[in-house]
């Protein structure tokens, strides 16, 4: 596999942060609501962002303490809503599958030696029914499973999209193993 050279890499850097294209967090995870909501709110209206990505939620909320982590990502995924409801910003936000749908990352029974996809539901993610309610679209990501547990295709799926009418299966891909450029894969369309 090839890896680009420290000169390559500094480049790139250099050319995103000189002209503020990025802004990053840099933070443990877990965090107090109100605190996350000063950050993505200087993020906003004094960086000028326009995209944030929150990777992953479930961690913002993780080391609070509080008895009731259902409610807590309530209470985040509204402050959230409403902020980006009220400001030009597009937040990305990060959830991982909860556990109880770790079966999917199994063989259909009768199948096995056989590639599978993993299907993900929007009652797959962890936390709360606020992560459905608050968000205005839902994107799934979900593997292929080969036989031999290699890294096999991807694919994106539309579980909610507020204003529009399209969900399913939205696109294929591979990543190339060298530069993990993104391949669509065109081929695939009619066989889900």
């Amino acid at each position: 596999m090839a890896v680009a050279s420290e000169e390559a890499i500094r480049e790139v850097y250099d050319r995103i942060t000189s002209n503020e294209q990025l802004v990053l967090l840099d933070h443990f995870g877990s965090m107090p609501i109100d605190s996350l909501m000063n950050k993505v709110k200087h993020m906003v209206l004094v960086e000028g962002c326009k995209y944030i990505i929150l990777d992953h939620l479930s961690m913002v909320v993780s080391g609070n303490e509080t008895e009731n982590e259902r409610k807590e990502l309530d209470m985040v995924m509204t402050a959230l809503a409403s902020f980006c409801a009220a400001n030009a910003v597009h937040l990305i936000v990060v959830c991982h599958i909860n556990r109880t749908d770790s079966h999917q990352f199994l063989p259909p029974k009768g199948k096995e030696g056989e590639p599978f996809w993993v299907n993900v539901r929007k009652e797959s993610a962890r936390g709360s029914a606020a992560l459905e309610q608050c968000s205005w679209n839902i994107l799934a990501i979900e593997p292929e499973i080969l036989p031999d547990f290699s890294r096999g295709r991807v694919r994106i799926k539309v579980l909610k999209t507020r204003f529009g009418d399209s969900l399913g299966i939205a696109d294929v891909f591979t990543l190339d193993p060298d530069t993990w450029e993104v391949i669509l894969d065109n081929s695939t369309q009619d066989s889900f």
